[in-house]
């Protein structure tokens, strides 16, 4: 149970900080642009 609950927490933590990484890339590239 422990470990099932450590690895849902760490996948909700790596696709936090893919969607802000992603967010912050799209900005770069909309800044880049302009």
């Amino acid at each position: 149970m422990f470990s099932t609950a450590m690895i849902g927490l760490l996948a909700l933590t790596g696709v936090t900080i893919f969607g802000i990484d992603r967010m912050f890339t799209v900005r770069s590239e909309r800044v880049t642009k302009k």
